[in-house]
């Protein structure tokens, strides 16, 4: 540094001198810097390091001068020394060792982790800090001896170079990482990687049905426990009594199980769920006391009087008989003489009187009870009540008035009635109406035949992947909409090993496994109802999906329009077979889009 004096005739003998960081004044030996004090030339006392973590890249310090050899005035200004980087540091890995994570049997290209490397020099100067990643000891694959990650270069991403890692075979892996940097500094670390386990084993019940006979128990039914499952011991047990003497159970019990792998998982994923039928079949046991049929045993009474040649007269008090329902003869018979109403009055206590002919005569009595078995007489009766929130105690509230739509059409007006009761009307000023919809269903019978049909189901199966998947039930030209349970259904030819079939809902499963193409299916349906035998038909195409093609897929969702409607191909009243909504709107879009369907 250079200073100037503006004094004239003045000495100029000017003397320089540091302060500041890096300079130590009681002990200058010690100092990172130092000047000459005579010619203001700043030179290095010791080795400097510009790099972290000890380092510092700018220094920062005063320069005073002091004109007329130290005894005359000070002047001052701010030097600032940087550091030209050299390249004296070798990457390195912060922790040494870096832990990932795989899921087994992934694709190739499944993301690992992320690396990353530290180099002290200067960013900016060049290639000093600039980092290149490689493996420098990979893991190889045995059967193909092929490498089994790969690393970016760049960025210190890894991936797999191979796919279907097998955890079962090998859990985890140890990589060497190699960082080097522009001038071939290198720094070496290790990459720990563990395989995830990947829930691909799903529980499999060993039967598709069990038969279990018991006896009217409480406890254990049936214990087993499926294929492939950490909890649970499988075992079915009665949570309420079984009774034989019961009629609805006396024909036993015919039940669906299910068991899913996992918690956490939806019971609309097939894959982890499996389920089975479970038969059980009563065993009576000896848990019942005999029991007379009549609690009260009727005789015919007698007197002893007149040598047990009384006449007797019987009758019916009818204070316990006040509607005459019943009547007696002569010879003690009751008879009915007026229709009985179990749910007016289920049981009756009849007194019969038993009158002698003497003076004054005697009378004896008996009380016989009778029990109004329950016969299906009654139509179902929906009851229908309205609230209001208004005060009733101002005359807001109840009793109310019901009617019918009058805007009804005359199926249902001439159908149903409305009959009111005491229990409700709006009564408030002014009056208020309420409106509510009623729904009935009204069920089917099974009193048509059925017809041959045929159906086809396409399946989009994800690079071949798809687990043991319901694709649909097999169809006959049936009016019927509620028969299935009277109805069986069989393979009519061989059993084809890809799909199995349910014999009592009709429900075709495809395999796990099923290979791309057409499937012709032929299928045998009995219905028991009218003893009657056909034939069902149904064509199979199996399509697998690329990955491209489900990253490039797209959602398109329709409005006014049911699902049924969407896919139909059959007219019922005509039996005329037409194009589906569905197909039309295939050929549409390929249009569009100049494809081919």
């Amino acid at each position: 540094v250079t200073a100037s004096d503006a004094d004239v005739e003045r000495p100029k003998n000017i003397i320089y001198f540091l302060t500041g960081p890096g300079i130590d004044i009681e002990n200058p030996s010690d100092s990172n810097f130092d000047i000459n004090k005579d010619t203001g030339e700043i030179f290095v006392f010791q080795p400097l390091n510009r790099d972290p973590p000890h380092g510092r890249a700018p220094w920062k310090f005063i320069v005073f001068a002091h004109d007329e050899g130290g005894e005359g005035l000070v002047g001052f200004t701010e030097v600032q020394i940087n550091l030209k980087d050299v390249n004296d540091n070798a990457p390195q890995f912060p922790n040494g060792i870096a832990y990932g994570n795989v899921t087994k049997n992934g694709t190739i290209g499944m993301y690992v982790m992320t690396i990353k490397a530290e180099d002290y020099d200067d960013i900016n100067e060049g290639t000093n800090a600039k980092i290149i990643y490689s493996i420098e000891k990979n893991a190889i694959q045995e059967d193909t001896g092929l490498p089994i990650f790969d690393i970016n270069p760049d960025t210190g991403l890894i991936t797999t170079a191979v796919c279907c890692l097998d955890r079962e075979k090998t859990p985890d892996y140890s990589l060497q990482i190699v960082a080097t940097d522009g001038g071939g500094l290198k720094g070496m670390g290790t990459d720990s990687i563990k395989v995830k386990d990947l829930n691909d084993m799903p529980p499999r019940f060993t039967k598709d049905e069990w038969f279990v006979e018991v006896e009217e128990t409480d406890g254990s039914v049936l214990t087993e426990a499926p294929k492939h499952t950490d909890r649970g011991t499988g075992s079915l047990k009665v949570v309420q009594l079984l009774d034989y003497e019961d009629p609805m159970q006396i024909n036993g019990f015919r039940f669906r199980i299910q068991v899913i792998d996992n918690d956490g998982i939806d019971e609309s994923d097939k894959y982890h769920v499996d389920h089975s039928w479970v038969i059980v079949k009563l065993k009576d046991i000896n848990d019942n006391t005999p029991r007379f049929k009549k609690p009260h045993i009727e005789a015919a009474a007698e007197d002893i009087d007149k040598g047990g040649k009384s006449k007797i007269t019987y009758s019916i008090n009818r204070a316990t008989d006040r509607k005459r329902q019943f009547a007696i003869d002569q010879e003690g018979t009751v008879t009915i003489q007026r229709e009985l109403d179990r749910e007016a009055m289920a049981k009756h206590s009849l007194e019969i009187l038993a009158t002698d002919d003497g003076v004054p005569p005697r009378t004896a009595s008996a009380i016989l009870t009778v029990l109004v078995k329950d016969i299906n007489d009654n139509a179902p009766i929906i009851e229908i009540s309205a609230v209001d929130r208004d005060d009733r105690l101002k005359g807001n509230g109840a009793p109310f008035q019901f009617r019918m739509d009058p805007d009804a059409n005359d199926v249902i007006r001439t159908s149903f009635k409305v009959e009111q009761s005491n229990k409700g009307d709006d009564s408030g000023t002014p009056l208020q109406t309420g409106t509510n919809t009623l729904t009935f269903t009204i069920g089917d019978l099974n009193d048509n035949i059925m017809q041959p049909g045929s159906k086809e189901v396409i399946v989009y199966n994800y690079q071949g992947q798809a687990p043991d998947t319901p694709i649909g039930r097999v169809f006959v030209n049936d009016l019927d909409d509620w028969d299935t349970s009277d109805k069986l259904f069989y393979w009519d030819e061989a059993e084809n090993p890809r799909f199995k079939l349910d014999d009592t809902s009709g429900m075709v499963t495809m395999r796990r496994g099923a290979r791309e193409g057409r499937y012709k299916l032929r299928f045998k349906i009995y219905d028991r109802k009218h003893a009657q035998e056909s034939y069902a038909n149904m064509s199979v195409v199996v399509k697998h999906n690329s990955s491209e093609a489900i990253i490039n897929s797209g959602s398109i969702r329709l409005t006014g329009i049911t699902d049924e409607d969407f896919i139909r191909i059959l007219n019922y009243r005509t039996q005329n077979i037409f194009r589906s909504k569905l197909e039309r709107f295939w050929h549409k879009m390929a249009s569009y889009l100049q494809i081919n369907t």
